[in-house]
């Protein structure tokens, strides 16, 4: 589901009322990893001071955001079969769709996620690189990719980005996130296609359960510009590991 979203390019409001659904769901009860077939069609509903709790709205008790997020995703159409806002305008009504079980049944890989730290993403950077790192970060040497347009195509001939379009955004989402979790970052800006361009971001991190051999974590290939980013004050508030 991650790697759909990161791929799907979703504004802040729209990923995060979703992430926020999801764990509704889970907390119903409502994604078996077997034979899920037969309760996929159950409906479910939560109230819009759920949603609110984790920062899906603005604090006022205007419904419209709530309004325009149940548009986008029934618009969509892929991850939910029914998905509305009640004409009460009090709480929020779904029914994910089979393509959305068959992505959350998949658990060989997964990420444990503190579902407050949805409230926490000012940017819908923050709230894609929150989601990477929270997959990546229990890894050996944990690494992964954003911006990568096009070489995620099996192939194609990468996307080139403009620079100063990412580098203030993406270093102020980083140090963010440093602040939050007390990992140090290691960025790369990469230029793998067949004229000059920054075409991906390769994002590296470390902390005391990470194994990087000694330089490894600044080693690029050629023509990579690349910077750090450590915590600006003391110890991170919490570990991303920990269960919400």
């Amino acid at each position: 589901m991650i790697e759909y979203l990161r791929t799907s390019q979703l504004a802040l409001r729209d990923q995060r009322f979703l992430l926020a659904t999801i764990h509704f769901q889970h907390l119903l009860g409502d994604w078996p990893s077997i034979d899920w077939g037969v309760t996929r069609n159950q409906e479910h509903w939560m109230p819009l001071k759920a949603y609110r709790s984790l920062g899906c709205a603005p604090r006022s008790n205007d419904a419209r955001h709530f309004q325009a997020a149940t548009e986008f995703w029934r618009e969509e159409g892929v991850l939910f079969d029914e998905i509305a806002l009640a004409q009460d305008h009090r709480h929020v009504r779904w029914r994910f769709s089979e393509f959305s079980f068959a992505m959350m049944s998949e658990m060989d890989r997964y990420a444990l996620l503190i579902a407050e730290r949805l409230k926490t993403a000012r940017t819908d950077l923050d709230l894609d690189v929150l989601l990477q790192a929270v997959l990546h970060h229990r890894m050996q040497r944990p690494e992964f990719r954003i911006l990568d347009q096009g070489l995620q195509g099996r192939g194609e001939e990468p996307v080139p980005f403009k620079l100063k379009d990412v580098d203030r955004k993406l270093k102020s989402s980083l140090q963010r996130l440093a602040d939050l979790t007390g990992y140090r970052f290691v960025v790369g800006y990469l230029q793998e296609g067949k004229a000059p361009g920054y075409t991906s971001v390769a994002i590296r991190i470390q902390h005391q359960k990470t194994k990087w051999p000694s330089g490894r974590i600044c080693k690029f290939p050629p023509r990579t510009r690349q910077f750090s980013l450590i915590p600006e004050a003391g110890e991170a508030q919490q570990s991303l590991q920990m269960k919400a």
